[in-house]
């Protein structure tokens, strides 16, 4: 890791820029409005700064370690209570002109309709990943949540601060490329912030490839993050369909064929725990009733049912859940109020969706400060034993109003008094909040949600920067052939039905289906969630990923083949699986197979024992040898096994 003071290295390279001053509450206060006393205070240089009246005091402090430069704003007196926010100008922390130096970052922009009409995306922002050369126009618009710069022989930098939105900026101009932190919102309207910390840190090769890119900048990203939440990791996530609005009189599941659904999966992974999201159980099924959440849908089944699941759920370590939504009210229904409503740019109710012409969307900053939301949930929790997850559809943290400035409830607002509330609430009841994908917000989201269900499709870099921090899901249908899901996903990414339904897999029909995304996706997927991405590498839709303590997985488009080692083991290998996880070695042969697999060192001169995992549990399996440390395996089409060590 390399040293700060061996860092700056030449003037024409790295060029500090003072500017003009700092701004209070977005008005230019130039430095000679300023007192400014420094102090040492150890190995600390504080800068006490006076805005020329006693009203806003406030200490900078900055400080130097091995590996970056830190700043931190405390001790701030606002005696006249009349300060929000301080900002840093286009004053650059870094400032690169050697075009020799790369950059990277993901950009947001919010969609502002200037006319009346639905929205026609999931998210109300969107966003890209933009890569360059120092010298190269970084659009202006938007605002980064991620962004670093550097140089392959030398280092990368990158900054990172507490504020969730916004933190930082990137952007060019005569003299290069510049990154800076953004702002420091000292109040949210009535929420006092903790103090102000930024840092520049200087990265070196974190995944050990012999050089220095945007890559190692991932790496350490997903360093900063809190560890994974273990029920999320560990179990396979998915969705049961109740029924909707276009099926109430003919539901294509119910709470007893629910629990054949997870017997199923519990009997073919030996126990693997299950999250079961029930999707329409409310009202007349899915998406009736919203913003209320205080009636069950009596097509599933009765609530000494419900509650009868949910204690079965408990009894195999498994959660009974719901499929909610926080976003969407439809006129006409229980609580719709225009208290609780984002605001259209006429000051009326938000169009939200293009699934019918009543759907509106809710502000989460006017859903908390009403107390709305609250009153919904306590009425959820009530009827429905909700416990350790939830999932909301499609969240988003963004007013629409495209003119915040006159209600004053923006980014910052919905998310830092209304969705953060929300999810504090909601943690400190033990539920934990998994939701679709980033749908354009222009935030991190690890804070409030632990599970994507799609997992960050659209932005590929995420996927390494999230890797187990935000559990994700797997590939929507469509968008990849079936095993050739890179083991990104716990989640069956298809709702599951009884019966056949509007294109969800059915129980009925799709047994085996279910049984593949499974074993191909999820199973593989939480191995691969012991390990450390370290490396991805892409090319015309190939890609190599390289993991920790030596896993490879490769996928070859030219030969359409995948193949995930472990040192000297292969885990997966087209459509045949071996895989280390839960207690056991989980074997699977989509096409059926016969042949060798070398062991886990702990395996190879131990007893083993190999069970049929059915839908009916498991069955002694005997098509098997073992010799030198490997086991040979005959698999039929679509069998999956499990061994064991003999205790």
């Amino acid at each position: 890791m390399p040293v700060f003071k061996n860092i700056i290295y030449s003037s024409d390279t790295v060029s500090p820029q003072i500017g003009r001053g700092l701004t209070v509450n977005g008005e230019l206060k130039e430095w000679s409005q300023w007192e400014i006393k420094s102090r040492m205070k150890g190995d600390t240089v504080v800068y006490e700064m006076n805005l020329n009246h006693p009203e806003i005091k406030a200490d900078f402090l900055f400080w130097i370690d091995s590996a970056s430069v830190r700043m931190r704003i405390t001790n701030i007196e606002d005696k006249s209570n009349s300060l929000n926010e301080i900002g840093f100008q286009e004053q650059p922390w870094v400032s690169i002109r050697d075009t020799s130096f790369h950059w990277w970052t993901v950009k947001n922009w919010t969609r502002v309709p200037f006319v009346r009409e639905k929205v026609f995306s999931r998210g109300i922002g969107y966003y890209n990943s933009l890569y360059g050369n120092a010298g190269d126009t970084i659009q202006r618009a938007g605002m980064p949540y991620f962004a670093c710069i550097w140089h392959p022989q030398k280092f990368c930098m990158a900054i990172s601060t507490n504020m969730n939105v916004y933190p930082i900026k990137i952007w060019s101009d005569s003299a290069g490329c510049n990154m800076a932190p953004n702002k420091y919102y000292y109040k949210v309207k009535t929420k006092q912030m903790p103090d102000y910390e930024a840092r520049l840190s200087f990265i070196g090769d974190l995944n050990g490839n012999g050089k220095i890119d945007n890559g190692d900048y991932y790496v350490w990203c997903n360093r900063q993050m809190k560890g994974p939440d273990e029920l999320h990791k560990n179990s396979i996530w998915y969705k049961i369909k109740i029924n909707d609005s276009g099926n109430k009189d003919n539901p294509c599941t119910n709470l007893a064929q629910s629990k054949e659904i997870i017997n199923y999966i519990k009997n073919i992974t030996d126990g693997i725990p299950q999250i079961i999201y029930l999707v329409g159980w409310q009202y007349d099924g899915h998406d009736t009733g919203y913003p209320a959440l205080d009636q069950l849908n009596p097509r599933m089944g009765t609530s000494k049912e419900l509650y009868s699941l949910s204690g079965y759920c408990d009894s195999i370590n498994s959660v009974l859940s719901i499929h909610a939504n926080l976003c969407d009210a439809y006129k006409g229904n229980k609580y719709f109020s225009k208290e609780i409503m984002a605001s259209d740019y006429d000051d009326s109710p938000m169009f939200w969706e293009i699934f019918a012409d009543s759907a509106f969307h809710i502000s989460h900053y006017k859903d908390v400060a009403t107390g709305s939301i609250y009153r919904r949930l306590e009425e959820l929790l009530k009827i429905f034993p909700i416990k350790r997850s939830i999932h909301f559809d499609a969240m988003r943290v963004t007013n629409c109003n495209p003119q915040w400035e006159k209600d004053t409830i923006g980014v910052l607002e919905e998310y830092e008094l209304g969705l953060k509330p929300i999810a504090e609430w909601l943690n400190k009841k033990g539920i934990l909040i998994t939701t679709e994908t980033q749908n354009g917000n222009p935030i991190d989201l690890s804070p409030v949600a632990v599970g994507m269900w799609t997992y960050f499709r659209l932005i590929f870099e995420y996927k390494q920067i999230y890797h187990g921090k935000i559990v994700g899901g797997g590939i929507p249908e469509g968008e990849a052939p079936l095993r050739y899901l890179c083991g990104m996903g716990n989640s069956i990414t298809q709702d599951i039905s009884y019966k056949e339904y509007k294109g969800h897999l059915s129980y009925e029909t799709q047994k085996v289906k279910m049984k593949q995304l499974i074993y191909l996706s999820s199973i593989l997927y939480q191995f691969l969630l012991t390990k450390e991405m370290l490396e991805v590498n892409r090319n015309d839709g190939s890609y190599t990923i390289r993991f920790s303590d030596d896993v490879l997985s490769v996928y070859d488009k030219s030969t359409d083949k995948l193949r995930v080692t472990w040192k000297d083991m292969i885990i997966a290998d087209d459509d045949d699986r071996f895989v280390p996880t839960h207690g056991g070695i989980y074997a699977f042969s989509q096409n059926g197979s016969d042949r060798e697999w070398t062991l886990p060192e702990e395996y190879r001169n131990a007893g083993l024992k190999v069970y049929e995992l059915t839908d009916k549990g498991r069955t002694v399996f005997s098509n098997f040898t073992v010799t030198n440390g490997k086991i040979r395996l005959k698999l039929s089409a679509n069998q999956s096994v499990k061994i064991v060590l003999v205790q």
